[in-house]
Order: C-alpha cells, then sequence, then structure tokens
C-alpha cells in the first residue's frame, strides 16, 4: 500500500439533490383552489404525484428525467393539463419535459363542466 492510497471515503449528497420536482396550484374555473382531487403526472420513467392542499397547491417528485402528462379523475372523467391554465381530454394534454431543472409554477385550472372533456 502506497501513502497515495485512499479509503474509507462517505460521500453524502444533500437531501433533494437528485430529485426532479413538478409543483403549482389546482384551481376550479373561477380560480379558486381546488383540493380533494388527486394530482398525478405519468411518463415513461415513472410517477408522481400528491393531494393539493386547501390552497390548491401542489408539489410532488418524479422518478427521473423525461415527459409527463398531468392529469386529475374528477366526476369520473380524467382531466389534463393542457397549458396555460387550461385543461383537457387526452388529445388535448401537454406534456411537461423535466431535465435538470424543477417545473414550478403549473397553474392547472379544471373546466366547468369535467364531463364534457369526456363525453
Amino acid at each position: 500500500m502506497s501513502s497515495d492510497d485512499v479509503t474509507g471515503i462517505t460521500l453524502q449528497l444533500r437531501p433533494g439533490m437528485c430529485t426532479l420536482r413538478i409543483s403549482g396550484r389546482l384551481l376550479n374555473s373561477d380560480g379558486s383552489p381546488r383540493s380533494g382531487l388527486f394530482a398525478r403526472a405519468q411518463g415513461e420513467a415513472g410517477e408522481g404525484g400528491d393531494w393539493p392542499s386547501s390552497d390548491g397547491a401542489f408539489s410532488f417528485t418524479v422518478p427521473s428525467a423525461g415527459s409527463y402528462r398531468l392529469a386529475v379523475w374528477i366526476e369520473g372523467c380524467r382531466v389534463h393539463y393542457a397549458g396555460a391554465g387550461e385543461a383537457g381530454g387526452h388529445n388535448q394534454a401537454r406534456t411537461l419535459s423535466i431535465s435538470d431543472a424543477d417545473i414550478t409554477g403549473v397553474e392547472f385550472r379544471l373546466p366547468e363542466d369535467p364531463a364534457l372533456i369526456c363525453n
């Protein structure tokens, strides 16, 4: 063994360093906060989700970088985030692409009548 050998090194990563997060607010069509619905993002790499708080805020980690579709299940219908505060059916879903930085400030506004999206 030479004096240049190094053994017993311990590396400690700071909490949250290797996680990516999606956060925002779930709102009713009139802009009031919405809770009681599970906001879930699914993608090829896996999924993540959260129950929004009383002010509509949600925040959750996803397993890795990739593309995710954000949706909630309401009144027997899956409503997708369609971008810029809009919601829609599966065909209108906007893909959230996350790579090396969190996605924050998502405003997911539900339609006045979710059933119209599914019919």
